[in-house]
């Protein structure tokens, strides 16, 4: 399988990660984006979109998946340090934390990097 086909397969599960989430709760696709169902919704959205560009447009699907990938890997960075800053506040002040590292989290890591790994080294930035 040649990594624009990887990329685009990616992409055309959107609905099957989607009802995965908003039917069993299993969010391992927006794991970063929790707390916030419309922002969700949104991304889902975006990456129906993604497909769509990747599949008319085969040419840009290794930017597109790089381009998406790098947003949720800093959606996710985001969605880990600042809950790690908030424990440290809380255990300073004699308190405790939730774990931010879910196997949701982690598991929509391990998607989106490899995404970004098959899109970048897949030559997306070639003209």
């Amino acid at each position: 399988m040649n990594r624009r086909r990887l990329i685009e397969g990616y992409y055309g599960l959107t609905p099957l990660f989607a009802a995965g989430d908003w039917i069993f709760g299993a969010n391992v696709r927006a794991a970063g984006l929790a707390g916030w169902p419309g922002l969700r919704t949104a991304y889902y959205a975006l990456c129906v979109g993604c497909f769509l560009l990747a599949h008319y447009r085969p040419r840009v699907a290794g930017a597109v998946g790089l381009a998406e990938s790098s947003a949720n890997l800093l959606i996710l960075a985001l969605a880990v340090f600042l809950p790690y800053y908030a424990l440290a506040d809380s255990v300073s002040e004699a308190g405790v934390g939730a774990n931010p590292f879910t196997p949701a989290f982690m598991a929509n890591f391990l998607l989106a990097a490899g995404i970004w790994c098959a899109s970048f080294y897949g030559g997306s930035l070639r003209y």
